[in-house]
């Protein structure tokens, strides 16, 4: 992923999770959204702290 498209794609991401989890009875989705938005953090994370290195 180009270094530009991290903060759009990061904010998008928040947005629709945070939507969800505010906004869903369904517990399963609750829970994917929570998944889905820590496992996205934590790669666009890994990600930038090795662009950041190089």
């Amino acid at each position: 992923m180009k270094k530009y498209l991290v903060v759009p794609f990061a904010l998008i991401i928040i947005f629709l999770g945070v939507k969800v989890l505010l906004t869903s009875n369904n517990i399963w989705q609750m829970m994917f959204a929570s998944i889905g938005m820590l496992l996205f953090l934590f790669g666009v994370f890994r990600e930038y702290s090795k662009i950041k290195t190089k």
